[in-house]
């Protein structure tokens, strides 16, 4: 005897929005479904209400797409609305979703109607399966280029073999394969004279989410997300040829996705072509200072850093952007470009400020009390007529003073564990 469970626990698609819509159905379903139990006497008013195949009745339909017989049914349920709707939602949005969902959930109980044997069509139809199975015929269509993860079990209790695990399946071949099996137990049921579950309403809801996805024309937003896919994957084998490749031919789709670009880049880098990735990065660079979007720039300007290219920025853009991120809370960074100032333009006019401003963040934010010491003492031996010499003599001398050193012995850095600066000599 054998048993196979699969269950989808989620997909590569990048998801940009909050998923609100298909929360707001799953919470629906659950409200109702708790009536069962908070107000026993409403349920049932809602199941006599019901779609019923016998007479069969739009609003009895939509009603029906939010009515469970089961804990484990609502649960079902709610797992493939939450994995395959949000996905939907997050390039669709709410309005298509919420279109493919009530269409194909009536259309699967119209079909149902149509196929139910003269005992199943006095039975009212409930559960959301109809149109959980349109939203797996709308992804197949809308995602058919991205993967599905499946967590599955395999007991056989006869041959003593259990097996599980996570495997990515394509979409195509993830939905295609649960619409097989919802077909085959359809005709199983059949042969047996009927069953507990509406098969019928599962294959009219694929049915119905494949050909709703096609005349709204969902296919032709494929080719938008197909080379950033494939792009990503070949990124991971590590074939960055390939990768470049594709982001680029995806970036000819949406030229401004910046995240594409970006993955281009690193490509260019482990390609050897540094001379692309640093007009790319520059130009993403660019981009998000012009934007204000002080993480993206603070990103790129550590793998610009890191990849050794160069910000190309003249000592006062370089000083704007320390201070741009001080002020949106990217002290490491700011540190580094303070740090670039001094190096880059040691006799500029603003050398000075950005050695005593990194020794400052250094000391009050990122707790580098040894680093901090060096740019003091550097400030006063590399400018020692500099307007800060007072200002980093006296942090000189608190930081002994502190850490229990005669003042005229070299610095080291104190305990921060037991340091208390003196309001007077607390940096501000």
């Amino acid at each position: 005897m054998y048993f196979f469970f699969f269950f989808p626990i989620g997909t590569d698609s990048r998801k940009p929005h909050p998923p609100v819509g298909t929360t707001i159905l799953l919470l629906v379903m659950t409200a109702l479904f708790a009536t069962r139990y908070l107000a026993p006497s409403v349920y049932i008013g809602l199941i006599s209400r019901s779609f019923l195949p016998a007479s069969p009745h739009w609003s009895g339909a939509v009603l029906s797409l939010f009515l469970h017989g089961s804990w484990m049914h609502l649960l079902g349920n709610a797992l493939y609305v939450w994995i395959f709707g949000r996905q939907l939602e997050g390039r669709l949005g709410f309005a298509m979703l919420a279109l493919i969902f009530f269409i194909g959930g009536v259309a699967s109980c119209w079909f149902h109607a149509w196929l139910a044997t003269p005992s199943a069509a006095t039975v009212p139809l409930v559960g959301a399966s109809g149109a959980v199975a349109a939203l797996l015929g709308a992804t197949v269509i809308r995602f058919h280029h991205q993967r599905v993860r499946i967590l599955f079990f395999l007991f056989a209790f006869l041959g003593g073999m259990t097996r599980g695990g996570i495997v990515h399946l394509n979409t195509v071949l993830a939905c295609g394969l649960w619409f097989v099996l919802q077909v085959v137990y359809g005709l199983a049921a059949t042969e047996s004279g009927g069953g507990g579950v509406a098969y019928a309403a599962h294959a009219g809801g694929f049915v119905s989410g494949l050909v709703l996805s096609l005349l709204v024309g969902l296919q032709r937003d494929v080719k938008k997300e197909v080379h950033f896919q494939r792009g990503q994957r070949y990124f991971e084998k590590g074939d960055f040829h390939a990768a470049a490749g594709e982001m680029t031919s995806h970036l000819r789709y949406v030229p401004g996705d910046a995240e594409a670009a970006a993955m281009r880049a690193r490509c260019f880098i482990l390609l050897g072509r540094r001379g692309e990735a640093a007009s790319e990065y520059l130009r993403l660079f660019r981009e998000a200072r012009r934007n204000r979007d002080i993480d993206r720039a603070a990103r790129l300007y550590g793998e610009i850093r890191r990849y050794g290219l160069g910000s190309n920025l003249s000592e006062s853009g370089l000083l704007r952007m320390a201070f741009d991120f001080q002020k949106g809370g990217r002290v490491e960074e700011a540190a580094e470009v303070f740090l670039e100032v001094t190096n880059r333009f040691p006799s500029g006019p603003k050398a000075e400020l950005a050695l005593v401003r990194r020794a400052e963040i250094l000391w009050n934010h990122l707790g580098s009390y040894e680093s901090a010491g060096e740019g003091y003492r550097r400030l006063l031996e590399d400018y020692p007529d500099s307007e800060w010499a007072d200002l980093a003599d006296a942090r000189l001398r608190s930081m002994r003073a502190l850490s229990g050193q005669d003042i005229r012995a070299p610095w080291r850095p104190p305990d921060s564990r037991s340091l208390e600066w003196p309001r007077s000599a607390r940096p501000q």
